[in-house]
């Protein structure tokens, strides 16, 4: 007789789904997880029921991915419930789930997270609902904590690391100013470190709301059966540590004396780790399939990741996540092994440790089967197989000495110039033959065309230096030094800035009155406009958007026809800003009336869906764009996961062009409440015209209530 399950209720696919769900004790069931989270509203009140205490749900044996799949949701149907569990602050790990549920649900949750940090007497408490509020990122979000910064010095610290993920820089000087106030603590570094980012905002890590969530939340047996600790966690942890220690809080104060501000702001230890090179061939680091790899062993690393998959195959495991449940049992044997198989011990680590990295690197990519996985890592090794394109600045040389050979033949015609480069490439063996420089500069650029055709870091960064020994002019030397030797932002904005200037002198004022509005179609002006890039783009990542905006206009004025892809920058700028009338005017502009990029067609709809909320000419431009490229929604939504690592060249069209515009885009779009419903074609949870939402601040970034403001145009 079939044992009857302690969980009664509809045999529906969503009760079913819960029902397997709750009678797992052991692993992540990713796979059913993904299923109620594709089912979306339907799936939530049954879980609430299960959460909640139903007498005919009996409570699960781990509630934590319920609450993963409410937050993933978004459903603020499941506000009250996520608050209760968030304040269940003894039981860290659903607190924190409940807490970063909340984030992702956005703004529904303001009013509960606000009401915490202003009347909540709990310290762990209001300590997760600032959590909340940083992650959320939205414009009241952001409001709510500024205000709390004089009012609750308690958790100065955790504000001060809220406030980072904003990155204004209004609110430098009001946290340095309570900084200051504040005795000598032991948090001193936390907050040092939060006006660092603020001014550093390229150092900024993605939040865990901001992670995949199919290996955010998987518990981990060398993290004591608990996912990894986010930066929140651990300050739960300190404060729960420290409580009834005051004598040995006061020694910790004692030893972290306060900084002035230009030394916080220029303090190197709070800079993340940069692209890193092979030690061995100097090449980039790139992660193809998961693992740390240069393209001399990309290959070989995924032949070892095949037989690794293989062997799970034979074994008769068929699902990633299944290995991943096999990997952890396997992965806790280990750690209980004795010392004196230390060296063994290792190496089953170093093992382990490629077989998480690989199973979890497909897991992130929605690829649950290992068959598929199969066929995919086969697809990935096809490429990795394919030549490498080098860089392609170092093509350039061909056109020089074509220019350099011509330079003094005077011809009369077009096809007088065509007929002797027909016949030039015919006596060389259809190559351009190279062309002696005719001075100093053009010495220099040579040296640089080779620094790009190397492979090894120091021989490019050796080389740039020559080739500024020969002409300082030598606007690229300044380029290459800037993305490849510069420590710091900062310190690449310095060498941009001089490249920028290396190039203005080589042009002179004559260059730039002859060649403006063809800039880049003559090849003298390319590293001008490259160094010109390369500064406005980090004084973006400065924080001096105006700055950057400023050049990015400028740049446009000087090469209308915009090879570099200027514009699409100008636009994420714009909306990035919320400078909405601005935005409107430049993609409405006569100069690219044509553009099917995503960058123009899906931010337009935005706009018009922000302007005029889900209306008849918004969805029109939504559907026009999802005729060009209809992968957008995918990434932008999370049906699809955006790959780590994005490709140097993209297809119009293709797919890789969709999750490159989610990469970059997915914020703004996630700031826009509504929006993201809208394009999943939810439209009753959309902004609408009634109730409180109305007296939110508009996200057109007005300063203006909504219903003052972009409410008013609502039909």
């Amino acid at each position: 007789m079939t044992r009857k399950s302690k969980w009664s209720g509809p045999s529906g696919e969503v009760e079913t789904l819960i029902r397997k769900i709750g009678e797992l004790e052991t692993g992540y069931p990713v796979i059913e997880m993904e299923r109620l989270i594709e089912i979306g509203e339907p799936a939530v009140l049954p879980i609430i029921r299960v959460l909640g205490g139903d007498k005919d749900a009996p409570e699960p044996p781990d509630v934590l991915p319920f609450l993963v799949i409410l937050g993933e949701i978004r459903s603020s149907v499941a506000n009250d419930l996520l608050t209760k569990f968030m304040l269940d602050v003894e039981n860290d790990i659903s607190a924190n789930a409940a807490c970063e549920a909340l984030a992702k649900i956005g703004e529904p949750a303001l009013t509960i997270l606000e009401k915490i940090v202003t009347e909540n007497k709990n310290t762990l408490a209001r300590l997760y609902a600032y959590g909340a509020l940083g992650y959320m990122k939205h414009p009241r979000a952001h409001e709510i904590i500024r205000s709390q910064l004089t009012r609750d010095p308690e958790l100065l610290d955790v504000i001060a690391t809220a406030l980072s993920e904003y990155g204004d820089r209004k609110d430098i000087a009001a946290l340095y100013s309570v900084y200051r106030s504040q005795p000598d603590g032991m948090f001193n570094a936390d907050i040092e470190e939060a006006i660092y980012l603020i001014v550093n905002p390229a150092q900024l890590r993605p939040t865990p709301v901001e992670e995949n969530w199919r290996t955010r939340y998987r518990r981990l047996p060398v993290q004591g059966d608990t996912p990894s600790l986010s930066v929140l966690q651990i300050a739960v942890i300190l404060r729960k540590n420290f409580a009834g220690k005051r004598r040995l809080a006061m020694k910790k104060m004692r030893e972290m004396p306060k900084k002035e501000l230009a030394e916080i702001i220029s303090d190197e230890k709070h800079k993340n780790e940069e692209d890193r090179y092979c030690p061995n061939c100097g090449e980039k680091i790139t992660y193809p399939t998961g693992l740390p790899v240069c393209s001399e062993i990309a290959y070989k690393i995924t032949a070892i990741q095949e037989s690794m998959l293989q062997s799970y195959l034979e074994a008769g495991v068929k699902t990633i996540p299944a290995a991943l449940d096999m990997l952890d049992n396997e992965a806790e044997k280990v750690i209980r092994q004795r010392v004196w198989f230390r060296r063994k011990k290792r190496e089953r680590k170093e093992e382990i440790g490629i077989k998480y990295a690989t199973l979890n690197f497909f897991l992130e990519q929605k690829e649950y089967r290992i068959e598929k996985v199969l066929k995919r890592l086969s697809e990935i090794q096809e490429r990795l197989k394919e030549p490498k394109i080098g860089d392609r600045r170092a093509l350039e040389k061909v056109h020089s000495d074509l220019g350099r050979l011509m330079r003094d033949k005077n011809f009369t015609s077009i096809d007088e110039a065509n007929k002797y480069t027909k016949e030039l490439l015919g006596s060389h063996g259809n190559r351009v033959p190279a062309a002696a420089p005719g001075n100093a500069l053009e010495s220099a650029q040579d040296i640089m065309y080779e620094a790009w055709d190397q492979k090894d870091k120091k021989e490019r960064v050796r080389l740039a230096r020559k080739a500024l020994a020969v002409s300082p002019d030598c606007a690229d030397a300044y380029v290459l030094l800037a993305e490849e030797f510069a420590d710091s932002i900062p310190e690449a904005k310095k060498l941009f800035q001089k490249g920028v200037e290396a190039g203005e002198r080589a042009l002179g004022r004559e260059g730039f009155e002859e060649h403006t509005g063809h800039f880049w179609g003559v090849l003298e002006t390319r590293p001008y406009m490259r160094a010109r890039l390369g500064l406005a783009e980090t004084l973006w990542e400065m924080g001096e958007r105006e700055e950057a905006i400023k050049h990015y206009r400028e740049m446009l004025r000087l090469n209308p026809n915009d090879n570099q892809g200027i514009r699409y920058i100008l636009v994420h700028s714009l909306a990035w800003l919320s400078r909405h009338d601005e935005l409107e005017d430049f993609l409405n502009s006569k100069e690219y009336p044509d553009d099917c990029a995503p960058d123009w067609l899906y931010t337009k709809a935005l706009l018009h869906f922000i302007k005029t909320g889900p209306s008849p000419e918004a969805s029109a431009l939504l559907d026009k764009a999802k005729k060009i490229n209809p992968y957008v929604p995918d990434y932008l939504t999370g049906r699809k996961k955006i790959p780590d690592i994005l490709p140097d060249r993209i297809k119009v069209g293709g797919e890789d062009e969709g999750y490159c515009y989610a990469e970059k885009f997915l914020p703004i779009w996630r700031r826009a409440p509504g929006a993201l419903d809208w394009l999943n074609g939810r439209t009753e949870r959309v902004f609408s015209l009634g109730g409180a939402d109305r007296n939110l601040p508009c996200p057109c970034g007005s300063g203006k209530k909504y219903k003052k403001c972009c409410g008013k145009t609502v039909h």
